[in-house]
């Protein structure tokens, strides 16, 4: 199917589904929404609670905030899903696994290309990091091999109109 987007192709796809799932109510749709959003916001929560270098403030920062919680679950907005594999990638590559972090990185872009303009200060951040040569090898190693799959099967489901989603980054 040629179908055009503003969001990446896995957040494309996962809309398919979930129109699928819906049906012809709006309002099912909204609150479908919703709730995945809530859940993904309940699951960063737990994420930072477990594997933040200071879990209770992060967690508690984060899974605390109204202004997360009325954007997220409020509006159904899929930032909350974008950071579900972003903030993970982060602590991940904090840890020396670079090839998931990598991956967790190409993950989010394929959701939303809002991650363009976090990923560099994440690079900047690995490249200064003294000693670590392997995990930012491997987070390089991980970045490509996700994008040139998620590219792939992008490809294969929407032919080459996936393309439009940067045609937004462009100044007019």
């Amino acid at each position: 199917a040629n179908a055009t987007s503003i969001y990446g192709p896995g957040f494309t796809a996962l809309s398919a589904l979930h129109a699928r799932v819906s049906g012809d109510s709006p309002r099912v749709a909204a609150y479908g929404f919703r709730a995945a959003m809530a859940l993904a916001v309940v699951a960063l929560t737990c994420i930072l609670g477990r594997w933040a270098p200071r879990p209770a403030l992060a967690a508690t920062l984060f899974g605390w905030s109204p202004l997360v919680a009325l954007h997220a679950a409020g509006g159904g907005h899929n930032d909350a899903l974008m950071l579900l594999f972003a903030v993970p990638a982060v602590l991940l590559a904090a840890r020396g696994r670079g090839l998931l972090a990598g991956l967790g990185w190409a993950s989010s872009l394929a959701i939303k290309s809002a991650t363009l303009v976090l990923l560099p200060l994440e690079i900047v951040r690995l490249v200064r990091r003294r000693g670590e040569a392997k995990t930012t090898a491997g987070f390089f190693v991980g970045l490509g091999l996700g994008v040139v799959v998620i590219g792939v099967l992008a490809t294969v489901l929407y032919g080459t109109a996936w393309f439009h989603l940067f045609q937004r980054a462009q100044v007019q």
